[in-house]
C-alpha cells in the first residue's frame, strides 16, 4: 500500500475533480489515521460535507467512491453520520474547505446540537443520570 498521505492527497484531488464538486463544502480526515493510531489493517476515513439535496449528495458520494479504492478509503457524508461521529469528524484534520467561515458555522451548529444531546446520551449509556 502506498503512503497514507499520498493516498489522501490523491483522493481529495480526485474528489474535487468530479462533476458536482462545487457542492463540497469541506473534506475531513478522521479516525485512526487522523489520530495517529492506525495499524497495518486500518482504512482511511474521509468525510464530505455536501451542500445540496440528499439525492445530489448521495449521487456525489457514489461518484467519489468510484474514484478511490474502497478497500483502503472509507468515504462518508457528514449529514449521514450519527451526531457523536460528527463530533469525532470535527476533531480530525481538515483537508479541504471551500469557504472557511462555513466550516466554523457547521462546526458550531454541530457542537450546539451535541451539547443539547449529551446529557440524554450519557443517561442512555449509564454514564451519568439526567438531573
Amino acid at each position: 500500500m502506498a503512503e497514507p498521505e499520498y493516498i489522501i492527497d490523491e483522493a481529495v484531488k480526485g474528489i474535487m475533480a468530479l462533476p458536482g464538486s462545487e457542492g463540497v463544502e469541506f473534506i475531513y480526515l478522521y479516525g485512526s489515521v487522523s489520530s495517529g493510531k492506525s495499524h497495518a489493517g486500518s482504512d482511511i476515513d474521509l468525510c464530505i460535507y455536501y451542500s445540496g439535496t440528499d439525492q445530489e449528495a448521495y449521487k456525489f458520494l457514489l461518484s467519489a467512491m468510484s474514484t478511490v479504492d474502497i478497500n483502503i478509503l472509507d468515504i462518508k457524508l457528514f449529514r449521514q453520520l450519527p451526531l457523536y461521529i460528527r463530533i469525532d469528524v470535527l476533531k480530525g484534520r481538515l483537508l479541504y474547505a471551500r469557504y472557511g467561515p462555513k466550516v466554523y458555522e457547521i462546526a458550531y451548529d454541530t457542537l450546539k446540537e451535541y451539547d443539547e444531546f449529551e446529557p440524554r446520551f450519557f443517561d442512555y449509556i449509564g454514564k451519568e443520570a439526567i438531573r
